[in-house]
């Protein structure tokens, strides 16, 4: 896990949601390479996505 996942899972303890675009900004790196990181987040189960289409879509953390 990256410096910038684990800032993430910090910041959705304090504002429960999460979108692409916001990441990218946080960070200052593509939306391509928030994807990339977000997906690794979804697929190890930490995260997981919400809505019902991408435009749509937000991250909130994964309940344990």
């Amino acid at each position: 896990m990256n410096d910038r996942q684990r800032k993430t899972i910090e910041y959705l303890k304090e504002h429960k949601r999460l979108t692409t675009k916001e990441y990218s900004n946080m960070f200052n790196i593509t939306e391509r390479m928030a994807r990339l990181d977000i997906k690794e987040l979804t697929h190890r189960r930490i995260i997981k996505r919400m809505g019902t289409s991408d435009k749509t879509a937000y991250y909130v953390l994964a309940e344990i």
